[in-house]
């Protein structure tokens, strides 16, 4: 009996193992290139003289570029190390205080970029007419501005976290924890802080339809593709 339990539990740990093989060794790197590739064509769109014109391409090109560096950052996180067997944050003790922090960065610039693409498509929808009062150039770059210094701010908690001792012995991690307590805290309000934007989104999106041209839904599509590795 005892031996059947085991050689139950061991099938399932080779099923797990090999479920996660798969999806970081192939499915995570397509995901990722697949993610880069449709955010640089969202900005190439986005860009153009025809399409810059408008406030919301600000904040959709603000959108794409989060959207690649925490692309690029789950490379360095889970893809790079598996291949390698290492730790890059037990490697490097700027990696070791700053790889959660890009995570958190970058998660919440892309929530919140498209908070405020609802908003300026809400006013673009029901307030027409008081879009040009409240939507400007000027507003849309101080909005911008305003919700990167403070992520960039909010967010460096967690460095301070963190404790580098390249002299550990091989039982002990290099990077490890100092501060629990604290990392817990302040990421229970980061997790709020960045997927707040989220629910916002949906709650402003609510009732609301409107035809996308096709870059738009190419746009989506891509930032789509670029959350996958948040499953995963």
């Amino acid at each position: 009996m005892t031996y059947a339990n085991n050689s139950t539990t061991l099938h399932h740990t080779n099923e797990k193992s090999l479920i996660v093989y798969i999806c970081i060794h192939f499915i995570m790197p397509w995901a990722v290139a697949i993610g880069i590739i449709g955010n640089l064509l969202s900005i190439l769109v986005f860009a153009r003289r025809e399409m810059i014109k408008f406030c919301v391409s600000i904040f959709t090109i603000v959108l794409a570029v989060s959207d690649i560096l925490l692309l690029t950052t789950s490379l360095f996180n889970i893809i790079l190390p598996d291949y390698l067997s290492i730790s890059l944050s037990d490697q490097s003790t700027f990696w070791c205080h700053f790889h959660g922090y890009f995570d958190l960065l970058f998660a919440a610039l892309s929530g919140y970029s498209v908070v405020f693409i609802s908003v300026e498509r809400w006013f673009s929808i029901w307030k027409p007419f008081k879009k040009a009062q409240y939507v400007t150039f000027k507003a849309t770059k101080i909005t911008v501005i305003s919700y990167i210094l403070i992520s960039v701010i909010f967010f460096l908690w967690f460095p301070l976290t963190l404790h580098y001792n390249p002299n550990a012995s091989k039982s002990v991690e290099t990077c490890r924890l100092s501060r629990p307590i604290a990392y817990k805290v302040f990421g229970t309000i980061s997790v709020i802080f960045t997927y707040i934007g989220k629910n916002k989104d949906n709650i402003e999106s609510s009732g609301k339809k409107f035809k996308n041209n096709v870059s738009l839904m190419f746009f989506y599509n891509a930032k789509y593709l670029a959350h996958i590795q948040i499953v995963i």
